[in-house]
């Protein structure tokens, strides 16, 4: 089995980036290696535990030229990933999704996609083909056997991921199930946890993952407060109404409740180069009470910035 981290974010993928890092240590402009990008709020699924259930308008997206503009000075700041996100809305429903997807891969950006898979026997093998890797958010069992895996695998390196919230029925069994459907195609699962939810129910999925063991594993996240907030310049995220935010997963955390402040819009796309050159990266000051998106990253470049006494006793 292949390893299992490069499924996942982190400082295991952070340290390669040391170019970047020099950049923020030294303060100087630069923008995210990698985005999160938004680009509609409509979806075809009405999941329950979904992070985007409260978004109440979900007819906007976002127009192409402003996509092209925001590509543009990102690139030119140095971006090198771009995740077409299904953590609110259905990305493939973009009315421009085949057009904005080979624009970002002529232009020479990585590319990904998570989305509930529904969509994608609607979608040619060719853009398909430009994404570096597939995650497909699975409901349940039957939805898992309503998608080609078949076909995707021979296009690119696809996954899945699966959501268990307290309160469920029959979550042992639900677990099993799924991991057998998993185990017979030979497909890697990641199995996270619908937040809020206890420390007893977290602890009791992660065992269940472990014991049954691949291709699924349980999505490790730190939890707590991150000691800074840092990541608009490594992996921010822009929204449908062509918002930039500094990480996406703020809606993820308990207290927003699905919901994204609007202390947590950074700017609009229309003036993303001139907040970029005037904002080097920094500490923005946000202290959520789970850091969602990246405490490991979060505290290295804090680490990174304040220094530690008696750096050379590693």
């Amino acid at each position: 089995m292949e390893d299992l981290k490069q499924y996942q974010p982190g400082a295991n993928k952070l340290i390669h980036h040391l170019d970047h890092l020099k950049l923020i240590k030294e303060g100087r402009v630069c923008g995210a290696i990698h985005l999160s990008f938004w680009p509609n709020a409509n979806c075809n699924l009405n999941c329950s535990y979904c992070c985007g259930r409260n978004v109440m308008d979900r007819s906007k997206e976002i127009n192409f030229q402003e996509y092209d503009d925001m590509l543009e000075v990102l690139i030119e700041k140095g971006l090198m990933a771009l995740e077409f996100s299904g953590i609110i809305g259905e990305p493939t429903l973009w009315t421009h999704f085949d057009d904005g997807v080979r624009l970002a891969w002529e232009r020479g950006v990585s590319l990904s996609l998570i989305t509930n898979g529904t969509t994608l026997k609607n979608i040619p093998d060719s853009t398909l083909k430009m994404f570096k890797w597939i995650r497909i958010s699975i409901q349940s069992p039957q939805h898992f056997e309503s998608i080609d895996f078949g076909r995707l695998k021979e296009l690119t390196r696809v996954s899945t991921s699966y959501m268990l919230a307290e309160g469920e029925e029959d979550v042992n069994k639900k677990l099993y199930n799924m991991y057998k459907k998993i185990e017979d195609k030979g497909i890697i699962m990641r199995v996270a946890v619908a937040r809020p939810c206890s420390y007893v129910f977290e602890n009791h999925i992660r065992h269940g993952v472990h014991s049954l063991g691949e291709p699924m594993f349980f999505s490790e996240k730190p939890s707590g407060k991150a000691l800074g907030c840092y990541m608009a310049w490594v992996r921010g995220a822009v929204d449908w109404n062509g918002y930039f935010y500094p990480c996406p997963a703020i809606q993820l955390n308990p207290e927003y409740n699905g919901f994204i402040p609007e202390k947590f819009k950074l700017c609009h796309i229309s003036n993303l180069e001139e907040w970029l050159d005037k904002n080097p990266p920094k500490d923005l000051g946000h202290k959520c009470t789970f850091c969602n998106c990246g405490k490991e990253n979060n505290d290295l470049i804090h680490t990174l910035l304040k220094g530690v006494e008696d750096v050379d006793f590693v």
